[in-house]
């Protein structure tokens, strides 16, 4: 994980669901993510990267991170605070007393018992970097269904979960309750301005814990 590149949320992250908008930006897409649910609500996510090795991380944390603000944004008050809960009960399980772990957080989760009785679906997650603007998400088909919103947002964790380094982990799990604390504070997550806010708020908190935590301590006399 460079802590540099991560250092690049520090603009302006930008989400747009319009093609052609982001195009007239001149964006540039650097990954697409897929979440396929099967029959039985078994979900496979595979990730396809369109920019250089060492950003790769970094972009799927942080539109790990844009998707879960995009899909606070699309539900009621009710189902955000589900959401929210579960996200929280992730983090507590990453982030252990004993060191981070890489525990199965889709485990009899509550979010994901719809999903059994679903109709299999397609999710495709285009991050794109806009030039000198920050990053646009764009999400089809545009009308998901709750169901598939929240199973999303789980879903995409348990695979960086599983699959990031150590230091990327730390980045994704302090973002993550970053995230929550962004809302838990006051945010309104149906305000269309805090799909921007609420992930550039938690990535730059991460990195400014990280950035503080790895910077040498100054020798006393």
């Amino acid at each position: 994980m460079s802590l540099r590149r991560a250092l690049g949320v520090l603009f302006p992250v930008i989400l747009l669901t319009c093609p052609s908008l982001a195009q007239a930006q001149s964006a540039k897409p650097v990954l697409d993510t897929r979440i396929v649910y099967t029959s039985g609500g078994v979900a496979k996510v595979g990730h396809v990267s369109k920019s250089k090795p060492e950003d790769t991380e970094t972009n799927k944390i942080m539109a790990s991170m844009i998707f879960y603000a995009y899909v606070m944004n699309k539900l009621d008050a009710d189902a955000r605070k589900v959401l929210i809960n579960q996200v929280q009960v992730a983090v507590s399980q990453v982030a252990t007393e004993t060191g981070l772990q890489r525990p199965n957080i889709l485990k009899d989760n509550i979010l994901l018992k719809p999903l059994a009785s679903a109709t299999p679906k397609e999710v495709v997650i285009t991050l794109s970097e806009l030039s000198g603007q920050g990053f646009s998400l764009e999400v089809k088909p545009e009308a998901l269904e709750n169901t598939y919103l929240t199973a999303g947002v789980l879903n995409l964790y348990q695979d960086l979960i599983q699959q990031l380094p150590e230091s990327g982990l730390r980045l994704l799990v302090l973002a993550m309750g970053a995230m929550n604390k962004f809302y838990r504070d006051g945010a309104d997550p149906s305000d269309p301005a805090n799909i921007s806010k609420a992930p550039a708020y938690a990535l730059n908190l991460a990195v400014d814990i990280i950035t503080k935590v790895s910077a040498p301590r100054s020798k006393t006399k």
